[in-house]
C-alpha cells in the first residue's frame, strides 16, 4: 500500500502539480488503511489473550472482509474458533493458513489436534504416489521460491546457449549447447510447480464442513437417497456443482452431494 515517490520521479516524466495531488492523497489514504488494519489486528490479538474470543473472531474476520490475508491472520482466527468450540471454522482456517505456509509446524500441530475431535472417523485413502510426490514437492517451497528457481534455471539456459553461439572452439560450443538445452528443459519443472502452487493457493477445490452435520446425498436434490451423515470439520474435495448442490469426495474416496452453505471452500 506504500508508494515510492522517488521511483515514480525516476521513471515518469514530470507532471503538473495538480496531477500529483490525487496520488499523494491516495498514498496517504493507503497508509491510513494499513495502519488501521494493523490496529485492528492488535485489538484482535489483545482480545484473544484476554479470553474474549468472540471479539477476536469479529476483528480478525473484519480484516479478511477487507481483502487482506496472511498466514498469521488465518492461524490466529483458527485458534479463536477452536477456543469457541467451532470445530469446522477452526479446521477451515488452519487449512487456509497452511495454504500460505504448508510447513508451519504449529499450524500443522493444531490442525492435527482439531481433527481428532471430528466425529465419524473417515479413513483416508492414500493418494497415487506420483500425485502425493507432486503435492509434497509443490508445497515444499511455494509459488514464489519455485518461480525464482525457474527464473534462475532459465537464465542459466540463456548463458549456456550464449556460449554455444560465441564459443571459440567446438568443445565450448558443444558444452554450451548441452548445458543450455538441459537447463531450458529443467526450467519446465520448477515453472510447473510454481504455477501449480499458485493455482492451489487461489483455488484448492477443497472444503471443510462447517455445519454441525450434513447428509451426503446420492443426487443433487433434497429427495435423493442419503448415503451417510458427515460431521463438522470433515474435509472434502469439491468435484462439481448443480444449482445449490455440490458434488464432493470424502478422504476415503466416497462421493455424494451436499447443499451450499453446509461447507466452505478452503
Amino acid at each position: 500500500m506504500n508508494f515510492s515517490f522517488s521511483y515514480m520521479l525516476r521513471h515518469f516524466k514530470p507532471a503538473p502539480a495538480f496531477t500529483l495531488v490525487p496520488i499523494i492523497i491516495f498514498s496517504l489514504f493507503g497508509n491510513f488503511l494499513f495502519a488501521q488494519t494493523a490496529t485492528t489486528f492488535e485489538t484482535a490479538n489483545s482480545a484473544y489473550k484476554n479470553g474474549d474470543y468472540t471479539t477476536a473472531i469479529r476483528e480478525y474476520e473484519s480484516i479478511l472482509a477487507k481483502g487482506e490475508e496472511a498466514q498469521a491472520l488465518y492461524y490466529n482466527l483458527a485458534n479463536s474458533y477452536y477456543k469457541e468450540n467451532k470445530l469446522g471454522k477452526a479446521i477451515l482456517n488452519y487449512e487456509r493458513a497452511l495454504l500460505l505456509d504448508p510447513n508451519e509446524e504449529q499450524a500443522l500441530f493444531n490442525l492435527a489436534l482439531a481433527k481428532r475431535k471430528v466425529k465419524g472417523e473417515i479413513d483416508p485413502v492414500p493418494p497415487f504416489f506420483l500425485r502425493s510426490w507432486w503435492n509434497k514437492t509443490r508445497s515444499a517451497l511455494g509459488p514464489t521460491l519455485w518461480g525464482i528457481i525457474a527464473l534462475l534455471t532459465f537464465w542459466g539456459a540463456i548463458a549456456g546457449l550464449s556460449f554455444w553461439q560465441i564459443g571459440k572452439d567446438k568443445t565450448q560450443k558443444k558444452k554450451g549447447f548441452a548445458l543450455g538445452l538441459s537447463l531450458l528443459l529443467l526450467t519446465i519443472l520448477p515453472l510447473s510447480l510454481a504455477w501449480s502452487a499458485y493455482q492451489h493457493q487461489r483455488n484448492s477445490n477443497e472444503g471443510v464442513l462447517i455445519a454441525t452435520s450434513a447428509s451426503l446425498k446420492t443426487g443433487a436434490d433434497e429427495n435423493s437417497k442419503e448415503t451417510r451423515i458427515i460431521h463438522e470439520g470433515t474435509k472434502l474435495e469439491i468435484l462439481d456443482q448443480i444449482n445449490v448442490w455440490h458434488k464432493v469426495r470424502l478422504e476415503n474416496g466416497e462421493t455424494g452431494w451436499l447443499p451450499a452453505g453446509s461447507f466452505e471452500e478452503i
